[in-house]
């Protein structure tokens, strides 16, 4: 038996710059970034925001360098917590399923994943206890494969294994030593730069270069083979808008062993980010500067994606533009952070990033319309 390895979590930020000096003719008025970051928190939690603390952070029991807002305002960017406004979020998963996984399996092991975040109670100050006001709902299988955000044609929340070919390309230095990708998965939110609202997410699994299995108590750890649930649980926390956690018993925390059971159970640092961000009360808890109260209301539990759901991979329009197009501006203008769950002598999380059009690259950070 092979000794066992430790995850290891760390963001790299990496940015596209797009820039158009002109504005757009076509429709699709969403404007979007997307990113991942930790805001400061009691309780043994951080919240992802829309502007990327260091890599190395949570640090001592802080999500982010003190006066981390400030240095983002400077560079033009807010720093302002991630939230879904629905009081439920619709998921799906791509029909074909995984190499060592099958559908029902992988289907079972997600359900138990959202589960798990759902279906805690929270304290409510003596008048007893509920669950977080958000949902996850089931909407089927997928046949799209790829993950992405439309602004304009309908969308889905995908959870896709890839096993014959991994889409993302890490440097050279980064790769393992039989020169395959670290990432284990990678999970994709796309959101309002403004005000923090999630529009969309995505989970893509690393199954063509990494065994992730359902294991149970009775499997001979090995430290080569990833336990599904716990995998997909952890990345739940990033759909729902938590980042890495400072404590240790935190499902969300920044290392683990992660190829056994343990972390299928959410610990009580993570029920504490749930019921913070979705209260029983069926609010939102913002930044002030989105409602003065922090808080904000949520709508009625609607599964649909963004803009319609549909099965099939689609696209937006292409963007017409009133003088030159943007380079480098394939996505149409969206962009989205991507936290990948990584094997580097151990298991990281990795912060990517494509820039949003009409940006302008600041410290790795952009700014500006998308």
């Amino acid at each position: 038996m092979r000794a066992r390895r430790p995850f290891v979590f760390a963001g790299v930020a990496a940015c596209a710059l797009a820039w158009a000096g002109c504005s757009s003719s076509s429709g699709g008025n969403e404007v979007i970034k997307t990113d991942q970051a930790a805001a400061t928190a009691g309780a043994g939690f951080c919240r992802s925001t829309t502007c990327p603390a260091p890599k190395n952070f949570p640090v001592n029991g802080f999500c982010e360098p003190e006066g981390w807002p400030q240095t983002c305002g400077a560079a033009g960017v807010r720093d302002v917590p991630l939230w879904w406004r629905s009081g439920c979020v619709g998921w799906s998963l791509q029909k074909d399923g995984g190499r060592h996984v099958s559908f029902d399996e992988a289907r079972a092991a997600l359900e138990s994943g959202f589960e798990a975040w759902t279906a805690r109670a929270c304290a409510t100050n003596g008048q007893g206890t509920s669950h977080p006001s958000i949902d996850a709902r089931y909407l089927g299988p997928v046949a799209c494969d790829r993950n992405g955000y439309n602004k304009v044609a309908a969308n889905q929340n995908i959870i896709v294994f890839h096993d014959d070919a991994w889409p993302h390309h890490e440097k050279a230095d980064d790769l393992l030593p039989d020169g395959t990708s670290p990432t284990i998965a990678l999970t994709t939110v796309t959101f309002d730069p403004d005000t923090g609202e999630i529009f969309d997410a995505d989970m893509e699994l690393n199954s063509g270069q990494h065994k992730i299995v359902p294991l149970t108590d009775q499997d001979v750890l090995d430290g080569n083979t990833f336990d599904l649930q716990s995998v997909v649980t952890h990345e739940i926390g990033h759909i729902f808008g938590i980042a890495h956690a400072p404590s240790k018993a935190s499902v969300m925390f920044l290392s683990d062993e992660g190829h056994d059971i343990r972390k299928r159970t959410i610990g009580l640092e993570d029920v504490a980010a749930i019921c913070a961000i979705y209260p029983p009360d069926g609010t939102r808890t913002v930044d002030v500067s989105v409602a003065a109260t922090g808080h904000v209301g949520s709508t009625a539990c609607d599964p649909t994606p963004r803009h319609g759901f549909t099965s099939e991979c689609q696209s937006d329009p292409p963007v017409k533009r009133g003088c030159a197009a943007a380079p480098g501006d394939a996505s149409g203008g969206l962009g989205a952070f991507a936290l990948a769950f990584a094997v580097a002598g151990g298991v990281y999380f990795r912060s990517r990033r494509r820039c949003a059009r009409r940006s302008a690259a600041v410290s790795g950070r952009s700014t500006g319309p998308g």
